[in-house]
């Protein structure tokens, strides 16, 4: 792992970015343990980022239906 400096406009002391190499067999459960950081990242797989951006629909029309019940 490397802290990287923060991002522009970011406060340093409150902003640190951190970059992590990972290496997995599935990359599917990867986008669940990055949302439940509650931490902005990046990601530079574009594998990695249809499973976010699935995951991410998923929750809506999940949190979306059942708004629609109550």
């Amino acid at each position: 792992m490397e802290e990287l400096p923060a991002p522009s406009g970011a406060h340093p002391r409150t902003e640190r970015w951190s970059r992590v190499e990972l290496r997995v067999g599935r990359l599917v459960w990867l986008s669940a343990v990055l949302a439940s950081l509650d931490r902005p990242f990046a990601e530079r797989s574009g594998e990695l980022r249809g499973f976010v951006e699935a995951l991410a629909e998923h929750l809506t029309n999940c949190a979306r239906r059942s708004a629609a019940r109550e």
